[in-house]
């Protein structure tokens, strides 16, 4: 992938995440697994401006890009459990700007992708109980400092970057 083709699949991603209206801290977390500090940009972009999914989908000139990066979007959408009516809208109208060689049946790829979400999302579920006990518990034994919840917040955000970074396509960039 082009690194103006991986820049054009970072807006159009950043566009499914925000599709519903707000960017969740799942998804938040997807785009920086795909992007770093490009997929903060891409999201403050989008949170900003529309992003113009025909234009940017043009820029994605590869038929291993363009399939990379529907792949992504379907995997975006579903990354924080749910596609939404509006996620749904915006890949269809990328699949179809993408002119993909084969068709893609847009419902049975999301099905597909919240399949293979299942086990990571119960694992996240996992790691915010496991956090929110132990923050419990270490209040309750007036052991908990704002040193050690910072903490403890970070290797909670550390997990769910892990688990997401488990399950998430990579986009390569030449």
């Amino acid at each position: 992938m082009t690194r103006d083709e991986a820049d054009a699949c970072l807006r159009i991603l950043a566009a499914i995440a925000r599709a519903d209206g707000s960017i969740s801290a799942d998804e938040a977390r997807a785009l920086a697994h795909f992007g770093g500090a490009e997929g903060d940009k891409a999201a403050a972009d989008a949170q900003s401006s529309r992003v113009d999914i025909t234009r940017e989908a043009k820029r994605i000139r590869s038929a291993e890009a363009r399939r990379a990066t529907f792949e992504a979007a379907i995997a975006m959408a579903e990354v924080d459990s749910r596609c939404t009516r509006e996620e749904h809208a915006v890949l269809v109208e990328l699949r179809n700007a993408l002119e993909l060689d084969d068709v893609v049946d847009v419902l049975v790829a999301e099905r597909e992708w919240a399949q293979q979400m299942t086990e990571p999302l119960r694992a996240l579920a996992d790691a915010d109980r496991g956090f929110l006990l132990a923050v419990a518990r270490e209040r309750d034994a007036g052991e908990l400092s704002n040193e050690r919840y910072v903490a403890m917040v970070d290797d909670l955000r550390r997990e769910h970057a892990r688990v997401l970074a488990d399950v998430l396509p990579h986009l390569t960039k030449d």
